[in-house]
This record gives structure tokens, C-alpha cells and sequence, in this order.
């Protein structure tokens, strides 16, 4: 018999009850085991050399720790087997303020004092090579010479779980440049995790339990997708997509028109019930499987299991105007819905207002744009959907009246990992004779993620612009990923990106000169309130331009 969604996750949830049944004094021990293990594996200098095994090092040290090694005892092991001659060349950071990252060594009662010394004294040691990790040109760390795993494997093993969490923790713990804003301690997920991942003993749970650890760090960037985690959520979609408003799902556009008015779904349409499970329960037991920096970008991120099922239909319970209906839905493969692939990269709409679609434009298009720039008005650049890599710079080039500095950003330290190093951002520009002299509103939501907010950012820089929209995804910097088990992986945000007076746009969103939010009664009647207040913006300048 096939188990609903709902009633897994009930499962999964009396399964994860049943791992607290671990004793706090054996998860403790695995708390200092997953963080010595760390310290060594980025800041010892012949570790750096790769010429020892960390992941058989842990394996076997786990192994101790079941058949009672005290973890004391275990990392002084490591200690020894590793050469420590070559720990010379160190950083005298006796008057700088540890890192959080290091703080546990001396608040741990289970290490004697001469090993807390020997540990913060390989916190002072800087190599210049490492194995593990490298930065990219970006400055964001890539996760290089791991071991991979199967999945079936990693599942009948609970030391080889608790080593992809040992792995993923530390290099969060490490090289994640915004760890201070996750929410809650990051030392504290280790507590609760552990029991997870020593219980999660199938395939799936596994997976699950994965998942949920990267929703811990509300970072847009940060998911986990695999064919069973795919699955369990459902594979196929309703021809309609819907938006949270006020916590209320609402119909606001249509994969497939055909389909939707096959299967009687309107736009504005409230659904309140999935197979008779309320809506607002089912998203609250989906909350902790659903990432996103904010909780704009989470209510979008429902999109990929709220109303999906493995099943052909589904039962929905509609609002719609005064009446309830239960409607019996569709669903089919994402992938065959038949969805437009292109539209127009650009329009001349009322009042002289060019609008341009970001997701349409490349770099080649600049110089036919220009043409249509010329005998515009305004401008209103949509960002709304992810843009094609070529045309921010392109359309800075044409837009910037003068060189600066849009954007501050902080990298990883590889030589001393924990650290981040503060940087100035690049330069941007006019290129070439063109400059757009005109009024310009930029288009945002909550689709606005990662490159996207990058050049909104870069447009804030130039003059004569404006924001207009709702919360964005708050994940700007550039992507980190992990392989977790085969080929499947998870990501972050692994360089800090900032505003140039300092502000946080991770997690936050870029900042906005007029916000909009999207209405019930506006999805109704079809109408995209977010153009439009920029058109009543833009038109409104252009007429006191002409005033005056």
C-alpha cells in the first residue's frame, strides 16, 4: 500500500522522536569528535599534503567511540598518528578574540588541559596549501578530493551518515560566510542532528534528514534534490502555479491554459484543502523540508511539493468568489505541460515605457536594444525571472554614467580557516558613446535570486533608479556545492555580498524604493500589480518632465 506524503512525514517525525532516545552524554562525545575532526582536517599543515585518510580516520574513531574510547583518548590518537612537526609556520593570535569556531575547545570538560592547548595552538597554524577546499576566482570555496559514497551504502551505515554530517558541518562551520546570520547557533544543530542521522537508517530518511539540516541554514541557495526525495514529494504537478498570500494558496497563472480550464481552476481561485488535508497544516508539515533565505522565497518554494502527488488527480478544496467547490484536478509531468519557451525580449508599451524582459536578453541583443532605447521614454527592467548571464553588464555599460564600486564582499580565509577577509567589490561602468539618460524602474519579487539581485544591486549604483516590488530570495553571492552521496549535491552561498555602505542583502533581499505586494483580487482580474505601479511611476516623471 502507498503511504501519503502527509502520513510519511508523520512517520518520519514519531522516527525522529525515537532518536532522541540517544543518550546526551553519547552525542556530546560525537559533538567534540565532528569538530576536533574539523579543526584537523582544515588547519593541520600535513593534512594539507593529502597524504593521510580523514574519512578512515573518523570511520575508525567512531567505531572506538561505540566500544567506549573516551573521545579524549581518540583525538589524542589522531594527534600522534599525524606529524606534527610541521605545524612552524603560525599566527600569534594571542591578543586577537577567538573565533567562534574555536570557542568549544576550551568550554569541552571531556579534553584535558594539554590537549585544549595543543588544539588552539593548530588554530594558529597557517598552511598555504589545502587539500580539501579551494577558493575560485570568485573567492568562494570549492569542495575538492572528497571521497564519494552511494547512497545504499551511506544508508546501512550509520558511521558513514554521521561522516557526511561531520563533512557538511564543518564546512559550513568554516567557510560559510554568513553563518552568523542563520538564526539559531549552528554548534546546537549538531545536538539535535546527531540522533537524526545515527537513526535515519533507510534510503529515504536519510535523504529526508539531509534535507532538512540545509533548510537550517535559510539560505535560498541551499536545497537538496535527488529521484527519491523528488518522488516522495510527487512528480507531478496541477497546470496551474499559485502564489501565498496572507497564508491563503492562490491560483496565480497557468502552466497550461488548456488544462487549467479543462480541469475548472481560475485565476484568484483560494484553495484551502489537498485531499481533504487542510492547506495551512499541510504547509506546516512541510515547513521543515522547504529552504529559502526568508520566508518570501519559502512560500515560493512550496511550489515543489505543496499540491504535488505521484497520483494522476487530486482533490482540491477551492474558494472561489462565495462558493466552495471540491474539485477533482489533474496532474501530470511537469515537463509536459507543453509551457511557452520564449516571449518577447522587449515591448514599447504606453506613454513611450520600454519594457524589457531580463530572462530573454543576451549580450548580443544590446546592440539592437540600443535602437529601442533611443526612442523611449522610460524603462522598466523586469527581474522577476532568473536573467541570462550576458546582459547585466551589458546593460550597465549603457546605463552607468560614471565608474564605482557597487557592491562589498567577504571570502573564506583558506589559511585560516573560520576567518573571512573583506574585500571592495568590482567596478562597473559606461562603455562606449550610448548612455541612457532616462527614468528606469526595476521589477522585483520573490523569484529575484542570486545573479538577479546582483544586478539589481549594480542598477542601484547608476542614477535615476528605482526598485519597485516585493521581497527578494536574499541569496547574492556566488554558489558553493557538496556532493553529497552519487551524483547528487547541495549547495550555498559562499561569498558574502554587500551593499557598499555594509547592508545585508542576504537573507533580507535587495532594497526596495516602492514596495508592492501582489493582491487576491488582483490575481482575479489578471492584472500584474507590480508592472503596473511602475508604469504609474515612470509616467507620472515623464509627465513632469514635460511640465517642466
Amino acid at each position: 500500500m502507498k503511504l501519503s506524503t502527509y502520513t510519511l512525514i508523520f512517520l518520519l517525525k514519531l522516527n525522529f522522536v525515537i532518536a532522541q532516545s540517544i543518550t546526551s552524554a553519547a552525542t556530546e562525545e560525537l559533538e567534540v569528535i565532528c569538530k576536533a575532526w574539523g579543526l584537523i582536517k582544515y588547519h593541520h599543515p600535513d593534512v594539507q599534503s593529502g597524504k593521510y585518510d580523514l574519512d578512515n580516520l573518523l570511520l575508525r574513531s567512531l567505531e572506538d567511540s561505540d566500544n567506549g574510547k573516551p573521545v579524549n583518548e581518540i583525538v589524542k590518537t589522531w594527534l600522534t598518528s599525524i606529524n606534527s612537526s610541521s605545524i612552524t609556520n603560525t599566527v600569534d593570535n594571542t591578543n586577537m578574540p577567538m573565533t567562534d569556531s574555536h570557542k568549544w575547545i576550551f568550554d569541552t570538560p571531556a579534553l584535558d588541559n594539554s590537549l585544549k592547548d595543543e588544539l588552539n595552538n593548530l588554530t594558529k597554524s597557517i598552511s598555504n596549501r589545502k587539500f580539501y577546499v579551494k577558493t575560485s576566482k570568485i573567492g568562494n570555496i570549492e569542495v575538492i578530493n572528497e571521497k564519494q559514497y552511494s547512497l545504499d551504502v551511506v544508508a546501512d551505515n550509520k558511521h558513514l551518515r554521521l561522516l557526511i554530517l561531520f563533512k557538511y558541518w564543518n564546512i559550513i562551520e568554516y567557510f560559510y560566510p554568513y553563518k552568523e546570520l542563520i538564526g539559531t547557533d549552528w554548534s546546537n544543530i549538531l545536538t539535535r542532528y546527531i540522533p537524526m542521522f545515527i537513526s535515519a537508517s533507510s534510503d529515504l530518511e536519510f535523504q529526508l534528514t539531509f534535507l532538512k539540516l540545509t533548510v537550517e541554514i535559510n539560505d535560498s541557495h541551499g536545497n537538496y534534490f535527488s529521484p527519491e526525495i523528488i518522488t516522495f514529494f510527487g512528480a507531478k504537478y496541477i497546470p496551474s502555479h499559485f502564489k501565498v498570500i496572507d497564508d491563503k494558496v492562490v491560483i496565480s497563472g497557468h502552466y497550461n491554459q488548456a488544462l487549467a480550464t479543462e480541469n475548472n481552476l481560475h485565476l484568484g481561485d483560494i484553495i484551502f484543502t489537498v485531499n481533504g488535508v487542510s492547506v495551512k497544516e499541510r504547509m506546516k508539515y512541510l515547513e521543515e523540508y522547504t529552504p529559502g533565505s526568508n520566508s518570501s522565497r519559502k512560500k515560493y518554494n512550496h511550489r515543489y511539493s505543496l499540491l504535488n502527488g505521484n497520483e494522476d488527480s487530486v482533490t482540491l478544496g477551492i474558494i472561489r468568489d462565495y462558493d466552495t467547490i471540491q474539485q477533482k484536478v489533474g496532474r501530470i509531468n511537469i515537463n509536459d505541460f507543453d509551457i511557452p519557451l520564449h516571449q518577447p525580449k522587449w515591448e514599447m508599451m504606453q506613454n513611450g515605457i520600454l519594457y524589457l524582459r531580463t530572462w530573454e536578453i543576451s549580450g548580443k541583443d544590446i546592440k539592437a536594444l540600443k535602437k529601442e532605447m533611443m526612442k523611449s521614454k522610460a524603462l522598466i527592467i523586469d527581474l522577476r525571472k532568473y536573467p541570462k548571464f550576458s546582459v547585466g553588464e551589458r546593460l550597465i555599460e549603457i546605463i552607468k554614467d560614471k565608474k564605482s564600486i557597487y557592491f562589498k564582499r567577504r571570502i573564506p580565509d583558506l589559511k585560516q580557516p573560520g576567518n573571512f577577509i573583506s574585500l571592495d567589490g568590482r567596478v562597473s561602468g559606461p562603455k562606449g558613446k550610448f548612455q541612457y539618460q532616462e527614468n528606469i524602474a526595476v521589477l522585483v519579487d520573490e523569484k529575484t535570486q542570486s545573479y538577479g539581485e546582483f544586478i539589481v544591486m549594480d542598477l542601484q549604483s547608476c542614477k535615476n533608479v528605482k526598485v519597485v516590488g516585493s521581497q527578494t530570495a536574499g541569496a547574492v553571492g556566488m554558489m558553493s556545492k557538496f556532493n553529497v552521496v552519487d551524483d547528487y549535491s547541495t549547495a550555498f552561498t559562499g561569498t558574502g555580498v554587500y551593499y557598499p555602505d555594509h547592508t545585508n542583502v542576504q537573507r533580507i533581499g535587495n532594497k526596495i524604493d516602492y514596495e508592492i505586494q501582489v493582491s487576491i483580487d488582483g490575481l482575479r482580474k489578471n492584472k500584474d500589480e507590480i508592472l503596473n505601479a511602475a508604469i504609474i511611476l515612470l509616467t507620472s516623471k515623464i509627465q513632469q518632465q514635460n511640465d517642466n
